[in-house]
């Protein structure tokens, strides 16, 4: 059986590319991690794997090659689709996996459990799990191991995130967000899709000597809060720079892009709802949309237009 699609693929795996972690190969201290596991469940296999648009692939292995797995063929990415952990005691009595090519065929798994692991903003990225060639049980304080070596897992990927997320709101930063148009870009071409953006400039007016010309911390939190539950699963939304922030729409019209642009207003209404002093708050919104025939599509240029 295929696992859904998760809501929010599109950003999902814009978390991937920004954290580039599907080009890193594997990585001791994740590798550290899966052995633990595995000795801990005596398991025949422990793993730490991301799951891309098309295939699974590996960070870290124990007792398996780390060769990528067709996404269809995938257990981790029936895991996407919820934080808990994903618990298959004997695969030949659970009609997701019955008639799997990884339980008819080598390794013949029989049992698997995976926690999922998330990045920084908060989004589902892959798993560490454990599987064996027998059926098990797991028991709730297997759960709680587990749980607890997927937070190792999830603070040695916070390590990887320094130079693309922005620390302050979570949200992916300049860099992150070159990561990921790239990504959406090169898509874009290959599909004749659109690409759009909206840029958001947040200015607080100074009304007294000591007033900020920004926006502190907890305010930009909050802006950042409310920016999310607005926009939509597929929006990559960014911190561009101190009080400014890009939103990235992979294959959205120009039609679209009007509509999204509204839900930002109506996300900058709500928040100057509930700031102290919403008369100093003065916000552009600026957007463009480029057709990939036209040429030139670039993230620096959706960004000089959306300023126009």
């Amino acid at each position: 059986m295929l696992a859904p699609i998760p809501q929010n693929e599109s950003q999902r795996l814009a978390t991937l590319y920004a954290l580039d972690l599907l080009d890193r190969g594997q990585n001791t201290n994740l590798d550290r991690i899966c052995r633990l596991a595995k000795r801990f469940y005596r398991t025949d296999m422990a793993s730490m794997t991301m799951i891309d648009a098309e295939v699974q692939k590996f960070l870290a292995a124990d007792g398996l090659e780390p060769d990528p797995v067709p996404r269809h063929s995938s257990f981790c990415a029936h895991a996407l689709l919820s934080d808990d952990i994903l618990i298959v005691e004997d695969t030949l009595q659970d009609v997701r996996f019955f008639d799997n090519e990884y339980v008819i065929g080598p390794p013949n798994l029989r049992f698997y459990a995976g926690k999922p692991i998330s990045a920084p903003n908060g989004v589902i990225i892959g798993t560490l799990n454990i599987a064996d060639r027998a059926p098990r049980s797991f028991t709730p304080e297997d759960a709680v191991t587990l749980v607890d070596l997927a937070a190792l897992a999830e603070s040695e990927i916070r390590t990887f995130s320094m130079d693309v997320f922005d620390q302050l709101t979570g949200l992916v930063n300049r860099r992150g967000l070159q990561l990921i148009a790239e990504q959406a870009i090169a898509r874009a071409m290959r599909q004749g899709e659109c690409v759009s953006l909206i840029y958001v400039d947040i200015d607080k007016h100074v009304s007294t000597d000591s007033d900020s010309a920004r926006l502190d911390d907890d305010s930009l939190c909050r802006l950042a809060d409310v920016l999310r539950k607005y926009l939509r699963g597929s929006d990559i939304l960014a911190r561009f720079r101190s009080d400014e922030f890009a939103i990235l729409l992979p294959d959205t019209t120009e039609e679209q892009t009007v509509v999204v642009k509204e839900r930002v207003r109506e996300a900058i209404n709500s928040f100057t709802t509930m700031y102290e002093t919403p008369r100093y708050i003065d916000v552009n919104i600026g957007s463009s949309t480029v057709e990939p025939s036209e040429g030139d599509l670039t993230l620096e240029r959706l960004i000089e237009e959306a300023n126009d």
